[in-house]
C-alpha cells in the first residue's frame, strides 16, 4: 500500500488530486471506508489539493526501512516491489527477543558493503 502512495504521488500527471482519488484507485474494497473515515477524522480536505512534490526530493526515489534500533534497508520503491520479499515471523522465544522478527529475501547477491 505504501508503494501505491509513492506511485500515486510520483507518476500521476494531474496538477491536483483528492484523497478520494487515491482511495478509489489503490485501496482494496475493505479498506476504502476506513481510509475515508480516517481522512475525515484528520480533517483532510475533501476538495482537490495541488500536487506539489518539490519538497519531497529523494523521498520519491529511495525508501528506507528500519528494523529495531540499528538495522536499515534502503532501496528504490521499484526494487522493493520486484526484488525484495518481507514477511513477519514469530520470534524463537529467546529471552530479550522482540515479539516478532522479519524474514527478508533479496533476489540479488550482496555486491558490496560500507
Amino acid at each position: 500500500m505504501v508503494d501505491s502512495l509513492y506511485v500515486f504521488v510520483r507518476d500521476e500527471q494531474d496538477p491536483t488530486f483528492t484523497a478520494d482519488q487515491f482511495g478509489s484507485r489503490f485501496l482494496p474494497q475493505e479498506l476504502k471506508d476506513p481510509y475515508a473515515a480516517f481522512m475525515n477524522t484528520r480533517k483532510f480536505t475533501p476538495n482537490a489539493v495541488v500536487r506539489d512534490t518539490s519538497q519531497m526530493g529523494n523521498r520519491l526515489r529511495r525508501r528506507r526501512l528500519k528494523f529495531g534500533g540499528d538495522i536499515e534497508l534502503s532501496a528504490s520503491p521499484e526494487a522493493l516491489k520486484t526484488k525484495v520479499h518481507m514477511e513477519a515471523i514469530p520470534a524463537d522465544g529467546a529471552p530479550g527477543d522482540s515479539d516478532g522478527w522479519t524474514r527478508i529475501i533479496i533476489r540479488e547477491r550482496l555486491t558490496g558493503e560500507q
